[in-house]
């Protein structure tokens, strides 16, 4: 204590009483003094004084790191270091930087946490990253049962619910072994808080590489993404949901996601509850995210349907026997139009666009956008005709070879 409770300097040295730091510290300031006796030595005339000074001071030199590190890496004495950091060590000892006695480094280098129960404890998820360390598990017991995580326990860590902030219990075992307490039926995500994985607001920040920086929501998506819908809907979601959010959070860019979540703010001049308003904002987000989860499996269930109907194409058009999501199947395909019951009863056809141009490959014809459904059954020749959109990517039609028959009728305008 006495090296840190000096000004400035203290700060400086603390770290360095540990035994390999100042072994290392002390052989640098050692050279250095020896090349100066060396310089000096140069001085003398006599040869025989000269080589024997030089011999003397070698031989002192070897023998003293010797011993000093002998010393130092054999010493059972416990004692007491503060770092500038405020890690308190006491208990630690000189051949384990800042390890116990007690402590096994066989549980420090396991790569998983240990539950006390795997009957009732489920680890779903683990990442460390420097001193932070996220656990996504649950508690199926109706009891609290622990989670043994590989990391010692230092005083300032804490471990928080990252569904809802609340603190969760920590405790360490004689080892000093950090464990988390896990309430009855818990089921989230556990995690360190503070310049960790998901913290986007200190240095060094991390970018896409399409430039776009990752907030704490990217972040937190990319490592439990894939595992929640797959790799190419996460992809896909990270793109149209997540990247402009991000770029929200980051640079304050107008995104209408973010301004709906962000109307449930107090407002200026009133006095509302500020907690009280982040979660309904929470509530808000989290249907919406739900929705979108829900979505992308959805799409993901339907592809082996889509891919079925696309062997089956004749003519470029890709008929369904009913609605499902067929973009994601079809994006790259060579599919010019998709035939499928509509939810509203009868049948649609929609263009399938370009991907490089975002366009219909083949729009129905110009004549037919936006017009009644008597005029579009007198412009095409098809009575059971009854809409097409003014941008003309869509149409509905009482039956199926209408349909049919109108995306025949766009190809051959296009010809």
């Amino acid at each position: 204590n006495a090296i840190g409770d000096i000004p400035v300097i203290g700060s400086l040295l603390t770290p360095y009483q540990f035994a390999w730091r100042f072994i290392g510290i002390a052989t640098f300031l050692g050279v250095v003094l020896c090349m100066y006796a060396l310089n000096y030595l140069q001085k003398l005339t006599d040869r025989t004084i000269k080589v024997g000074a030089i011999v003397a001071l070698c031989t002192l030199t070897l023998i003293g790191s010797q011993y000093l590190m002998d010393n130092k890496l054999s010493m059972d004495d416990k004692f007491k270091v503060t770092s500038s950091a405020s890690i308190d060590t006491r208990g630690a000892v000189a051949n384990g930087e800042y390890l116990f006695v007690e402590s096994s480094i066989m549980l420090l280098s396991a790569s998983t946490p240990v539950p006390e129960n795997e009957t009732d404890i489920n680890i779903i998820s683990y990442q460390k990253k420097n001193s932070k360390i996220t656990v996504e598990c649950e508690n199926k017991s109706t009891e609290e049962r622990k989670i043994q995580i590989p990391f010692l326990d230092y005083k300032g860590y804490v471990a928080e619910n990252a569904d809802t902030g609340e603190q969760i219990s920590m405790t360490c075992d004689e080892q000093h072994i950090l464990s988390v307490i896990l309430p009855e039926n818990f089921e989230g995500i556990v995690y360190d808080i503070g310049f960790g994985m998901f913290d986007h607001h200190q240095e060094p920040r991390e970018s896409r590489p399409n430039g776009v920086p990752y907030a704490a929501f990217g972040l937190l998506w990319r490592v439990l993404g894939a595992g929640l819908v797959g790799d190419n809907q996460a992809r896909l979601l990270d793109e149209n949901f997540i990247q402009p959010l991000d770029l929200n959070d980051n640079t304050g860019e107008q995104d209408s996601l973010a301004d709906a979540i962000g109307s449930f703010n107090p407002r200026w001049d009133e006095k509302t509850d500020p907690d009280e308003c982040f979660f309904k904002a929470v509530d808000f987000a989290q249907v919406i995210l739900q929705n979108r989860l829900e979505e992308a499996r959805a799409v993901t269930r339907a592809d082996d349907l889509v891919q079925k109907a696309y062997r089956n194409m004749r003519d470029g058009i890709v008929v369904l026997p009913c609605y499902a999501p067929w973009k994601n199947a079809l994006y790259r395909s060579d599919a010019q139009f998709v035939v499928y019951p509509s939810q509203r009863g009868g049948w649609a056809a929609q263009c399938v666009n370009d991907r490089r141009t975002k366009s219909p490959k083949v729009p129905f014809p110009a004549g037919w956008g936006g017009q009644p459904a008597a005029v579009l059954a007198k412009r095409s020749g098809l009575e059971g005709l009854r809409f097409c959109h003014a941008s003309r990517f869509l149409i509905s039609a009482s039956d199926k070879e209408t349909a049919l028959a109108a995306c025949r009728l766009a190809q051959a305008a296009r010809r």
